[in-house]
This record gives C-alpha cells, sequence and structure tokens, in this order.
C-alpha cells in the first residue's frame, strides 16, 4: 500500500521547492527513522515527532535489492573492524 502511493504522489510534489523548505523552517531537531521490509524491499521513513501538528514526515526512500546492500555494508563493516570481507565470522 504504501509502495503504491509512493509511486502515484512522489511524482507530483517537487520536494526541493514545494515540501523540503517547509520541513527545514519548521523542524524540531528531532529524528526518528523507521524501517520497513518486505522481500528484497526495504521502505525508511524519516519523521519529526516533535513537530506542532504531530508527526512529519521529512522523507522516505524506498530501496530494493536490500539483501545485496546488507551484505555490501557487512563487508564494510567487517573491513572497518580489521577483518578482512572473506574471513568468516563466529
Amino acid at each position: 500500500m504504501v509502495r503504491l502511493w509512493c509511486r502515484a504522489f512522489a511524482e507530483q510534489v517537487d520536494f526541493s521547492t514545494d515540501y523540503q523548505p517547509w520541513v527545514v523552517a519548521n523542524f524540531s531537531g528531532i529524528l526518528c527513522v523507521d524501517e520497513v521490509y518486505q522481500g528484497d524491499l526495504a521502505l525508511l521513513l524519516a519523521v519529526d515527532p516533535a513537530a506542532p501538528d504531530g508527526d512529519r514526515l521529512v522523507g522516505y526512500t524506498l530501496l530494493s535489492n536490500i539483501k545485496l546492500l546488507i551484505n555490501t555494508r557487512s563487508r564494510r563493516s567487517s573491513n572497518s573492524c580489521g577483518r578482512p570481507a572473506s574471513s568468516p565470522t563466529t
């Protein structure tokens, strides 16, 4: 349902001129990011929970091929800990 909304309305809104300046001008300084997964898709939502009129959507993105992204991030994390990507993790 959210995916259909994103596709239907995202093209009608120019976030850089219509929405983003308004959100920045009224931003409370608190940001919550939620993740929702379905198969290989991930929906990331950024919300300002302290907006005067309640939770305000600050931004969102829909990622596909999430398993590839998780594997890449896991390899980067292992490399930053000094472990080569090919070494097994236990």
